[in-house]
């Protein structure tokens, strides 16, 4: 799943270098499309940018998770841009929800065609699986039945997916903890079939081959054997944990003897293609991560290459879903609304046991879901419960630190647990998990949310991590205000930065998110696509501050503004001309005070890059 964290406030180096080395390849063997064969790749992750940046290492390609650079523009896609100028760049979705009986998620795919043209990515690639139904979200890899029916809706919707990004896609199969009575086919059959029928690609993780093998007691070579290899863009490598009752896909950790042994396997059946580690999860420094991945360098040498090109055509974008059936727009409408709707019904039902719905219905589970020797059904449906919920909490306490040291890690998880059964997840980026919080306790005010400035703190949080989403801000030449006549500056309205918001919190709520955003600036690595704030200065207020969030470069901040300052700033944010914001600030401030500090006030925003320039101009002096 999608990697989330606060990468540094360091500015990645924004020159252009030659590409690495050997970037120049030949088509991967047999591939349906003449996939580039990008060799050795890596997972692309914000703690390890300055190290990939500053030492180049020799590695043929970068994976990015799509939805970490495709919800906001800050520091992470400024870095995979200057990543993009030395290696190739490969798009890995985690929220395509592929088998889900919802309609297609047209906004995303197009914003993942747009983002896929602009980093002119080698391929893009999702997972075999559903994320959610009826407009809720669960951000895990929810499993599908392997049936005739859901073949049939997978493919018709691969290929209208495929038609809409103008390219193949590479779906990848993904671990699985549970199965269902009601398959009637093989994973490894399942999709085999779905890549041919649909006319799209496989990302075979190797990994997850192993795992699901365990968990589900087949044997991973009869995988290997029935993978159509002509389809198979790359394979992933992953770590694992020993969970006892179950295999857990964590991507923590080393990958262990018996995948590496798998792999070998693999590319000895398929002939050399990319193969890219991931390590998602306890992320250590970058050379330990590159001293793994020189194992699977040494299964790629181990294989003996392959001459020649692929015998198969290459296919162009207009080919792209011309093969195979038609689409579910060209089969009888009255099946294709049955299937989704019984899709729906099954979807939903499992869906409410795995997100703690209270009045979910346990009855069905021993019908629908298989047990193994060590875990009964229900159990197996728990395995997918409790990741749903520890991926939720680790995402509300990753934005809402002070708010959660406040109220402790017991209360903090009791009130998350009852904010996302009024407020389930609907976005496909997991970063809007928190989005409704603030509001939502400030309604809580009279059921017991102490102490009372709580809600206060987690506006400003909130505040600090959306200022981490816009692009890189202008610097603000202020040499543009000598420009403007005197008679006429009074006119001038200036443009405030995407990051720039004022609030007015009390102190307490102020002083706690100060210090507990500090403390993580100063002692946690920085691990999300948003920096956290390294400084927060308190003004000369009294109960109430007016909190000033702020981005200098990459570098959010806070502080507390004196109330003339904030009198004076937040109108002109707001878009007010300079003489409107006077007036209004001189109303319960002395004017004098106000005009002897403008100056140094505006040159202070300019250089912070509080306000970026001038939003109207009025007429120039001309000579």
């Amino acid at each position: 799943m999608s990697s989330r964290g606060r990468p540094d406030s360091r500015a990645p180096d924004a020159g252009r270098p030659q590409p690495a080395s050997g970037s120049a390849h030949a088509p991967t063997p047999r591939s349906r499309w003449q996939l580039p064969n990008l060799g050795l790749g890596l997972g692309l992750r914000p703690e390890h940018v300055h190290d990939i940046l500053d030492t180049q290492p020799d590695v043929g390609w970068f994976e990015v998770i799509t939805e970490n650079v495709l919800h906001h523009e800050g520091w992470f896609r400024s870095a995979v841009d200057a990543v993009r100028e030395r290696y190739p760049v490969v798009l890995h979705g985690v929220s395509l929800s592929i088998g889900s009986s919802d309609p297609l998620p047209l906004a995303y795919l197009r914003a993942v065609k747009t983002l896929a043209d602009e980093l002119e990515v080698a391929w893009v690639s999702d997972h075999v699986c559903w994320t959610g139904v009826g407009g809720r979200n669960s951000h895990d890899l929810l499993p599908v039945p392997y049936d005739e029916r859901s073949l049939r809706w997978i493919v018709d919707r691969v290929r209208q997916v495929q038609e809409i990004l103008e390219r193949p896609i590479m779906l990848e199969n993904p671990s699985s903890y549970l199965g269902f009575t009601g398959s009637t086919l093989t994973e490894w059959d399942f999709h085999a079939r779905l890549a041919r029928e649909a006319d799209c690609g496989l990302l075979l993780d190797v990994n997850n081959v192993f795992v699901s093998s365990v968990n589900h007691g087949f044997d991973p070579g009869a995988w290997l054997a029935a993978v159509p290899w002509d389809r198979v863009a790359h394979l992933h490598v992953a770590g694992h944990s020993d969970l006892g009752t179950h295999l857990l896909d964590t991507h923590i950790g080393p990958v262990c003897d018996a995948v590496w042994q798998l792999l070998g396997r693999a590319l000895q059946a398929g002939g050399p293609r990319p193969v890219m580690l991931e390590w998602d999860d306890e992320i250590p420094a970058f050379a330990e991560v590159w001293q793994e991945a020189q194992r699977a360098q040494a299964a790629l040498d181990a294989v003996d290459s392959w001459s020649g090109r692929s015998t198969m055509d290459h296919v162009s974008q207009r080919d792209i879903g011309s093969k195979g059936p038609p689409l579910s727009r060209g089969r009888d409408r009255q099946g294709a609304d049955q299937t989704q709707a019984e899709l729906a019904q099954a979807q939903t039902w499992l869906f409410d046991l795995v997100s703690g719905q209270p009045n979910a219905d346990t009855r069905r589970i021993a019908s629908e879901v298989t047990p193994t020797r060590r875990l009964t059904a229900a159990e197996r449906v728990d395995i997918y419960r409790d990741m749903i919920r520890v991926r939720f909490l680790e995402a509300m306490e990753l934005d809402f630190v002070a708010v959660q040291r406040a109220l402790g890690e017991e209360r903090f998880a009791a009130l998350v647990a009852r904010y996302l059964r009024q407020h389930p997840s609907q976005h496909w980026a997991l970063e809007q998990l928190g989005a409704a919080f603030p509001g939502w306790l400030r309604s809580q005010a009279d059921e017991g949310v102490d102490p009372a400035w709580i809600a206060d703190a987690a506006t400003l949080e909130w505040a600090l991590v959306r200022a981490g989403w816009p692009p890189e801000q202008p610097v603000f030449d202020t040499a543009a205000l000598a420009a403007v006549p005197p008679e006429s500056q009074g006119q001038i309205r200036l443009q405030a930065a995407a990051t720039t918001e004022l609030w007015d919190v009390s102190t307490p709520a102020f002083d706690a998110v100060a210090r507990a955003w500090g403390h993580a600036a100063a002692d946690t690595p920085a691990a999300s696509g948003s920096p956290a704030p390294s400084t927060a200065t308190h003004g000369d207020v009294g109960n109430a501050v007016t909190a000033l969030v702020y981005r200098d470069g990459w570098q959010v901040k806070l502080r507390a503004l004196p109330a003339t300052e904030a009198a004076v700033l937040r109108p002109l944010v707001a878009g007010a001309s300079l003489a409107a914001a006077l007036e209004a600030a001189a109303a319960a401030h002395d004017i004098d005070v106000i005009i002897a500090s403008l100056g140094s006030w505006t040159q202070r925003w300019a250089r912070e890059r509080v306000l970026t320039g001038l939003a109207s101009r009025p007429a120039t002096r001309t000579a």
